[in-house]
Order: structure tokens, then sequence, then C-alpha cells
């Protein structure tokens, strides 16, 4: 009877070692699942801002070269007018409306503003100043900057991005 007793004891242990043994090895897989799925999610979260990101920049980009197209094929920004509504220009088939706005005797602000077929939309501001002030030594400083919502979005988080060109002629 001793000796079952011994036997049917170390069976026991055994068993009870087996099962906080699993239980660990279950609590270890566990928390690494768990960190893999948090790094999954990180990784998400960073891919969708960087394609957000790249929305406004080329959204931005896009602004900045129509402006600098409008402006040096179609001359669309040279008239010193203050305070009026010039005719509108055309940019990637959207028809944006030139506002513009004298901050002085020297500068001069063109504003518009157009929406993107994929949601995207981009403002752009074109200041020219005749530092002279006879027509020759001009200089235009163009500000673009695209958002990866429409214009007239209310959204909560909005990415933006910037671009600032500058020449003279």
């Amino acid at each position: 009877m001793e000796i079952q007793r011994k036997n049917l004891n170390k069976h026991f242990t055994s068993v009870g070692f087996t099962l906080v043994f699993a239980i660990l090895v279950a609590g270890f897989l566990a928390v690494v699942g768990a960190s893999i799925a948090g790094l999954a999610l990180k990784g998400l979260d960073l891919a969708s801002s960087a394609r957000e990101s790249n929305t406004a920049f080329y959204a931005a980009d896009a602004g900045a070269e129509c402006a600098m197209y409008q402006d040096l094929q179609a001359n669309a920004f040279s008239e010193p007018v203050q305070e009026t509504t010039k005719s509108p220009i055309v940019c990637d088939g959207k028809s944006a409306v030139i506002t513009t706005v004298g901050t002085g005797t020297e500068t001069i602000k063109n504003s518009f503003q157009f929406n993107f077929d994929k949601g995207a939309c981009v403002t752009v501001d074109v200041y020219k100043n005749d530092v002279g002030r006879d027509g020759f030594n001009v200089k235009t400083t163009i500000m673009s900057r695209g958002r990866n919502v429409a214009c007239s979005s209310r959204k909560p988080i909005i990415v933006e991005r910037g671009l600032k060109a500058e020449y003279s002629y």
C-alpha cells in the first residue's frame, strides 16, 4: 500500500507541474500575440497617415504647378487690380476663381482654391511684389497648401502640406 501511495503522489505532483507549465506557456504566447497585434495596428496607422500626407502633398504640388503655369504662360496674375475678382482659370479640369486683394502699394495677393476628384483640396496664394515699381524685377511668391479632404470639409483630422515657390523676372 505504501508503494502505491508514493506513485500516486508522484503522479499528482507531475500533473500539477504540467498544468502550471501549460498556463505559463499560454500566458507567454498571449503576451507575444498581443504585442504582434499592437505592432500590426501601429503599422496600419502609419501607412494610413503616410497615404493622407501624400494626398495633401500632391494637392499642394498640383496647386503650385498650376499657379506657375497660369502666371508664366497665361499671365493670369499680372494685373495690379485692387480688391476684385478676376476671370476664372482652369486647373486639373476644374475652374477656379482668382480673388485679388491689394496688400499695399507694392504687393498684390491673388488667391484661388479648388477640389480634386479624389477628395483633396488646394488653396493657393500668389504674391506679386513689384520691387522697383516699374514692372521690372517683379518677385513672385507662391504659397500652396494642399489638404487630404475637400475644402469645405469639417472633419476633425485634416492633414495639410504646404509648398513655397519664389522666382523673379
